[in-house]
């Protein structure tokens, strides 16, 4: 796809030979110069940095820190110095509605990276209002199924829904939880989770999954609080009903207090777990009450990138196979900030209009292939198209702004977890576009 430059009056390439090569900086919590200019390009970046969800943005924030690091010392877009502004939403609704208009009407950013199921669907329209970019690695949330991306016009951004991801849909590791209960033969099903946006969405995608595939049955479903000291009274009603497998879709410490509750009370069935819970905390905790048949299904990271990103994380942070870092929104990360830094460079110019536009002109099949900044950045200053493909995935989004792959499969044991053979993304997109697969609203 042909990449879409502004009408700015200078040449890109011009400009960097006069500007030159700026030095890398460092994760920025302070205000930085956005816009026109030759100063830094600071990059809206909400987090998580408190409540149920921190244990998972570390890693996040470690991988957004080594992207920045590498697009930093290839020279940046437009030969400027890229700093993130990592600004705390705790995951909160109306935080995260306080700290985008902050990072977009205060500090002046033009792009957002980041934002999570429980914090888009409420703020949808605050969000399409600002006009302003979000390419995010968190939200699997059903709802952007059919929301987000350009829609197919990238000449016009009248149409825009202003979101991409570049994780998983949760429609899509969903499906493939259901096909890994059916090939385990699990007949019958009882539903656990908790009344969260992003839990229920995981949930409600598992059912419609099993409404399009044979051999699945759902026999109870039963829906508790988050942060209760206890689940004993949500799985004794669970269990009112005959099933092969338990299904639950929790928070990591909520995970933990219901496997605790249910080896206590000496259940007997398979459980399969969303995809939030491969955590080494998770096996630390109770990997030892688990029953040895579980598993947890996520999307599966399948990017040509993936295994350079693990070793250069491995190098940075001293890890071993990123450690507990190693998980798909970790993964994801890399791809968001490498989309959005190869869109400004392509647009020629620090604009959320002209970077919207350049989203998939630098990510779409065609152009050279790319995995990094650098080389990307090298080939759009010899007049190339490009195709970057990450970490996670290909990224080749749709025009509702999604990317698609493998489910990954782990089972946990009280030494760690265990790779299980993936659900094969073909075998996904059968379920999805089966017409018995329908979308519950």
């Amino acid at each position: 796809m042909t990449r879409h430059e502004s009408n700015s009056g200078w040449d890109r390439r011009s400009y960097l030979k006069i500007t030159g090569v700026v030095g890398a900086g460092s994760l920025a919590g302070c205000i930085g110069t956005s816009g026109g200019g030759d100063g830094a390009i600071s990059i809206g970046a909400p987090a998580a940095q408190t409540g149920q969800y921190d244990y998972l943005q570390e890693g996040c924030t470690r991988v957004l820190e080594l992207a920045m690091e590498q697009i930093n010392e290839a020279g940046g877009p437009l030969g400027r110095e890229v700093e993130l502004l990592l600004r705390d939403t705790a995951v909160n609704p109306q935080q995260a509605r306080n700290v985008t208009d902050q990072l977009t009407t205060v500090d002046g950013c033009e792009v957002i990276c980041g934002m999570f199921s429980n914090e888009i669907p409420p703020n949808w329209d605050f969000l399409q209002s600002k006009e302003v970019p979000i390419i995010t690695y968190w939200p699997g949330s059903r709802f952007l199924d059919t929301r987000g991306g350009d829609n197919d016009t990238p000449d016009d951004t009248s149409d825009d829904e202003w979101v991409w991801r570049t994780i998983i849909s949760d429609s899509v590791h969903t499906a493939g939880q259901a096909l890994n209960a059916q090939q385990r033969g699990y007949e019958r099903v009882g539903l656990l989770n908790t009344a969260t946006e992003g839990e229920r969405s995981w949930m409600t995608g598992f059912k419609d999954a099993v409404g399009a595939i044979d051999g699945v049955e759902v026999v109870n479903e039963v829906e508790v609080e988050a942060g209760a000291s206890s689940y004993q009274a949500g799985i004794n009603r669970l269990f009112n009903e005959d099933f092969d497998a338990m299904v639950m879709s929790f928070a990591l410490e909520d995970a933990i207090t219901a496997i605790r509750d249910f080896n206590q009370g000496g259940y007997d069935s398979a459980i399969l777990m969303s995809d939030g819970l491969k955590h080494n905390d998770l096996v630390s905790e109770v990997g030892d009450q688990l029953p040895s048949e579980n598993y947890s299904a996520l999307g599966g990271a399948s990017g040509p990138y993936l295994d350079q990103l693990t070793s250069d994380f491995d190098e940075m942070y001293d890890t071993e196979n990123m450690g507990d870092d190693n998980h798909p929104w970790a993964i994801a990360a890399y791809d968001a900030l490498n989309v959005i830094a190869l869109a400004i460079h392509s647009a020629g110019e620090y604009d959320a209009a002209a970077l919207e536009q350049n989203v998939r002109a630098v990510t779409s099949p065609g152009g050279t292939e790319v995995t990094t900044f650098a080389d990307g950045k090298d080939a759009l200053d010899n007049d190339e198209d490009i195709s970057f493909s990450g970490a996670m995935s290909n990224v080749n989004f749709t025009p509702k702004g999604d990317v698609t792959a493998d489910t990954a499969i782990f089972s946990a044991t009280a030494d760690g977890w265990e790779q299980q053979d993936p659900v094969a993304a073909a075998d996904i997109k059968e379920v999805l576009e089966s017409d018995d697969y329908e979308v519950s609203s």
